[in-house]
């Protein structure tokens, strides 16, 4: 057992385990980091390499195989290729642009050497996205409390990109031109045009939004893809991953609280942990939801009514 811990622990610090290894010596050379959560779109099993690509004080990017993981904050919400750890400051860590990564076996290594960090994912829980097999009657009401939230906190401009958008996708040849005025355009590390299309797309990819959804989904999607260059990276991977329909777990779940029918309490503590994601991003991606959401989630009979 002592020699599969020693060539494990040796294959992700990247350095020669002694014959004298001893815990104190895994310690010294790599701090241990639980993760408390891993997003259900990451292997940490299978073996891989990768960079650090950014380091900010509550999120790490890393580049795992052409894929942007991220190491996030205990109090933050999960990722579909997110990793939560029990640290509150990533600034204390010493993680730098450009350190290596390996991937194995269920460690995540950042670094080499004494400044190794290695995330331990083994037995951490993975984040499922739940599923609703309904939509509930007085979505149109439910609606209408995201659009008060996000009103006063949303980029001036990000409805009318939301709009653009709508319109464009009813005339196909139209839809490059108006997304390469929405894609990286606005205020934030991910802009806000960015944000506006996550919304957006979380309400395409939904299965309520049936074969309609799944089709705008689908357009979308390849007229997004060329255009990432535009845009920042980590907003880039942001919007690759939700093309390919994934979200965070509080997108997901504000989606999943619109089609339901929660207390009035829990929908507005759903609503604010999307909205307070950022300066703008998050109310943004509620205008982008806002958008959409009539069209696609409310049934053809009821949206007279509503």
């Amino acid at each position: 057992m002592l020699e599969m811990i020693k060539a494990q622990v040796g294959f992700l610090v990247g350095c020669p385990i002694s014959e004298n290894f001893d815990q104190s010596y895994l310690m010294s050379q790599a701090a241990r980091i639980q993760a408390l959560s891993i997003g259900h779109a990451l292997d940490a099993d299978a073996a891989g390499f990768g960079i650090v690509h950014s380091v900010f004080a509550r999120a790490v990017n890393l580049m795992i195989c052409a894929e942007m993981w991220t190491l996030l904050a205990a109090d933050k919400a999960d990722l579909p290729f997110g990793i939560r750890v029990a640290s509150a400051d990533f600034d204390v860590l010493g993680l730098r642009n450009g350190d290596p990564v390996n991937v194995r076996a269920g460690f995540v290594s950042i670094g080499s050497g004494s400044t190794c960090r290695v995330v331990d994912c083994r037995a951490a829980p993975r984040w499922l996205p739940a599923s609703h097999n309904k939509t509930e009657p007085g979505l149109a009401g439910r609606l209408a409390v995201v659009a008060k939230a996000a009103s006063d906190r949303s980029w001036h401009e990000s409805a009318l990109m939301a709009q653009a958008v709508r319109s464009a996708l009813e005339v196909s040849a139209a839809l490059g031109d108006v997304l390469a005025k929405v894609v990286g355009r606005g205020p934030g590390s991910t802009p806000s045009g960015d944000d506006v299309l996550v919304g957006i797309l979380a309400v395409l990819n939904s299965p309520h939004s049936g074969a309609a959804g799944a089709r705008a989904a689908k357009s979308l999607g390849r007229a997004i893809l060329p255009l990432l260059w535009t845009t920042s990276d980590v907003s880039g991977q942001l919007l690759r991953q939700a093309v390919k329909g994934l979200f965070s777990r509080d997108v997901h779940e504000l989606v999943l609280a619109l089609l339901g029918n929660p207390a009035p309490g829990q929908l507005r503590n759903t609503i604010q942990r999307v909205i307070e994601t950022g300066a703008t991003s998050g109310a943004d991606t509620c205008i982008g939801l806002l958008a959409f959401a009539p069209y696609f989630l409310i049934p053809r009979e009821d949206r007279a009514v509503a």
